[in-house]
């Protein structure tokens, strides 16, 4: 039977952290030593293009944008001047309540994390970078990770409490007796997991939706066009268009914005059933523009892709494909 333990547990970034301290502690340095940190700007801004684009996983992305430090001689004299600068940005909630029990675990790395943790008398749980190579040893501390890590530390240990922002960290939180969830340095007790459930619009997911909707409206633009020069009905010339752009929509939706490596017909059904409100929405938006305000054909098009692609998403993310969702 699991021991309760007066060990309470904290997510460190937006949680007793007023934002990220990773992307902090670079735009820091960035102005520190610019001549250094230029010199790796190429690679961080690949990386993260990467990582949004699903050709590099987080693990590799955080090693690349973070890999500059093994050419910072002076780190420990930068550490202690971005915390002298930094540190107000802890949260008042936390400084009130902190004990010498207290266990933060987070995903940014645990170089950048010790000097506060020190001065707190508060024990750190992170990702861990070599400094002097730039490479991580292990995995990245985040998500089911950050469990593993606790239970290796502590094992067969039911901790007091657990404090978080995102729904990423539920394996963490479901090893506390009570959890928080800390919303712009608010808290409330978690009564539902569902309630952690971070926008579906802040995800990767939607990143790429918005890159495939990109190809998908210019696709779809196009035979609209082509369509609109054979046929004197800029609404049907939009349906034919539009339907014609489907199969490569779906094709494009399942294995790069959803990752989903099954596609099959049945899917193919799902996916024509979420576009139908995408679809009424933009033909209700062409037809009044086109036929009530004689607006032209091609910005009407363009607008009317531009209302449905929210709703399209939402529909796409719950209903048609099955992704491997962050828990």
């Amino acid at each position: 039977m699991s021991k309760v333990r007066d060990i309470t547990l904290y997510d460190f970034d937006h949680t007793i952290y007023r934002g990220d301290v990773s992307r902090d502690f670079i735009i820091f340095a960035y102005k520190k030593l610019p001549s250094v940190l230029m010199r790796y700007l190429p690679t961080q801004v690949t990386a993260f293009v990467r990582y949004i684009l699903g050709t590099l996983n987080k693990d590799e992305a955080k090693e690349k944008i973070l890999g500059f430090v093994k050419d910072m001689s002076d780190l420990d004299d930068i550490l202690d001047r971005f915390w002298e600068s930094h540190e107000n940005k802890a949260e008042n909630w936390y400084l009130e309540q902190r004990e010498d029990t207290d266990v933060i675990v987070s995903s940014s790395p645990s170089f950048l994390i010790d000097p506060i943790a020190r001065k707190w008398n508060v024990t750190v749980i992170a990702t861990n970078i070599d400094t002097k190579t730039g490479r991580l040893i292990g995995r990245n501390c985040f998500g089911e990770e950050k469990a593993k890590r606790i239970r290796g530390a502590f094992p067969s240990i039911t901790f007091a409490a657990a404090y978080s922002d995102s729904s990423n960290d539920i394996p963490m939180l479901r090893l506390a007796k009570i959890s928080y969830l800390v919303r712009r340095g608010k808290l409330s007790l978690i009564n539902d997991y569902s309630d952690m459930e971070s926008s579906m619009f802040k995800s990767v997911e939607f990143i790429r939706f918005i890159i495939v909707g990109g190809v998908n409206a210019f696709i779809g633009l196009t035979l609209a066009i082509l369509c609109s020069l054979l046929i004197d009905s800029g609404i049907v010339a939009f349906v034919i268009g539009y339907i014609l752009s489907l199969p490569v929509s779906f094709y494009l939706n399942g294995t790069f914005a959803f990752k989903d490596l099954q596609l099959n017909i049945a899917k193919f059904g799902r996916f024509l059933l979420s576009y139908l409100p995408n679809f009424f929405i933009q033909l209700i938006v062409v037809y009044i523009l086109i036929d009530h305000f004689q607006f032209p054909k091609i910005p009407t098009y363009v607008i009317s892709i531009a209302i449905g692609v929210p709703i399209t998403f939402a529909l796409l993310y719950t209903y048609t494909f099955i992704t491997r969702r962050r828990a």
